[in-house]
């Protein structure tokens, strides 16, 4: 290692970033591995084809890493050169609507350098705790978002010669979890992410997202000039200007919707918005402190002396209680998941199968019934996971869940394709897999259940 680490010295390489017989338990995320023979912290794109001109001279293997996450090292350590794509290589800049971003910019950094630019797109990578390097070579995603939706192009450098390649994202050949970069001995340097500025229809457009969100989305994380109103905006609204009927009716709702755009400041939708929902939830509550109040003086119900009768309250809504069910089926160690319909609530979202209980059947009768009418598969019921009960405005949901087999002669051999009646598409998965499908809340708590280190008991919920 003597003639390596002569080479790098004399290519200018700082000392104190050539570190020999380096412990690859700090430059993983799990804070194991052996030692490698020789470390490089790399701090720019043209130091690569130097260290690997150094590697060849001193006639030893090269290894890349980024920032170790999820990396397992063999105790037996790397031999040769392992080049580390260091955190100084993690430039962000913007240039029309991409993002251009070096190897080494951590994904969450890019998702929150994207928000605070008023972009889209990356909103569901930002919890990935890798870099975009080794994202763009496995295509990590998340949440039914994968960065083969937003990469235009990856900048390369050759691990034979040294040479810059440029790759479009037509050539990437990307797949789940993979790309062509998987199998061809480059280093990603920098990549281009093709974003679109936030757009409240774009964003309202999203499986699962109502008006609220929709705003709370457009405002706070791209401060948009939209109006979010929840029921602490509506109190505060309705006390200050005084709106005399019940905020949930046409009129009042029209009224206040308008009067929250009419105040909302130019370019401050972010921090407004926020501050009007704490100062509902927090000051003008149901027990409103108005000597505590930044807005006092200027709320028309405090000086009417009616602070107590606004909101008008509505006609209270009659809870209907539903029964409904849903199944994990089960073969091969995968789960079956479906896509729903693009319409209707949930649109577009992945879920497990089932339905309502009809009358005079029970629970597992009417499992077993949805099955067969949403996928034609023949199930039988093994055991039952628990209840989920789930609140919205006018239903009391309870979500009966069972664990499922497949009715078969016992041949093993995978499942015949499902008929589905229901859904647009559908997988098979290991259970690891369903934390990266955006599902509805009932049955991301059913999914995220399943992988819990005591089982899938869902009672607690």
């Amino acid at each position: 290692m003597d003639v390596l680490i002569q080479s790098l010295v004399q290519a200018n390489f700082a000392p104190e970033r050539i570190i020999p017989r380096a412990s690859m338990a700090q430059y993983t995320t799990f804070r194991v591995g052996g030692v490698a023979d020789v470390l490089v912290n790399i701090a720019s794109a043209d130091e690569i084809p130097v260290a690997l001109s150094a590697a060849k001279k001193a006639d030893v293997p090269v290894t890349i890493i980024g920032c170790g996450s999820n990396l397992l090292v063999r105790d037996g350590g790397i031999r040769g050169l392992v080049l580390r794509i260091s955190s100084a290589m993690s430039a962000i800049r913007r240039v029309g609507d991409d993002l251009i971003a070096e190897a080494g910019a951590p994904l969450g950094a890019i998702a929150a350098f994207a928000r605070d630019e008023g972009l889209c797109g990356m909103a569901e990578l930002a919890g990935i705790p890798g870099t975009i390097g080794g994202g763009v070579v496995m295509n990590a995603g998340a949440y039914g978002t994968e960065l083969a939706q937003v990469v235009s192009s990856v900048d390369c450098v050759s691990l034979h010669n040294g040479k810059p390649i440029h790759y479009s994202a037509d050539k990437l050949d990307f797949s789940y979890r993979h790309s062509a970069l998987m199998d061809t001995d480059v280093v990603v340097t920098q990549a281009t992410l093709a974003l679109a500025p936030g757009d409240p229809e774009a964003i309202r457009a999203l499986p699962g997202i109502g008006p609220y969100t929709t705003a709370a989305i457009a405002s706070i994380a791209f401060n948009l000039p939209v109006a979010c109103i929840d029921a602490n905006v509506e109190r505060v609204i309705a006390r200050v200007f005084d709106v005399d009927s019940p905020v949930k009716s046409g009129p009042a709702a029209a009224r206040i919707a308008e009067l929250a755009r009419r105040i909302l400041p130019e370019g401050e939708a972010r921090r407004h918005n926020q501050a009007m929902m704490e100062l509902g939830a927090l000051v003008c509550g149901k027990k409103p402190r108005c000597g505590q109040c930044p807005l006092a003086r200027f709320c028309t119900a405090l000086h009417l002396g009616i602070v107590h009768e606004r909101p008008v309250p509505g006609k209270k809504a009659e809870i209907t209680p539903i029964e409904v069910v849903t199944g994990v089926l089960s073969s091969h160690d995968r789960v079956f998941v479906q896509k729903r319909l693009p319409q209707g609530a949930w649109g577009g979202l992945w879920e497990f199968p089932g339905g309502r209980v009809e009358p005079g059947e029970t629970p597992e009768q009417a499992v077993v019934r949805e099955f067969a009418e949403e996928t034609g598969f023949t199930v039988r019921v093994t055991a039952p996971l628990g209840i989920i009960r789930h609140g919205y405005t006018t239903y009391r949901v309870r979500l009966h869940c069972f664990a499922l087999e497949l009715v078969t002669d016992d041949t093993p051999r995978p499942p015949e394709p499902p008929v589905l009646t229901a859904a647009t598409a559908c997988r098979w998965l290991e259970r690891g897999e369903l934390e990266s499908l955006a599902m509805p809340a009932a049955h991301r708590k059913l999914a995220d259940s399943l992988t819990a280190p005591k089982g899938p008991l869902l009672t607690a919920f």
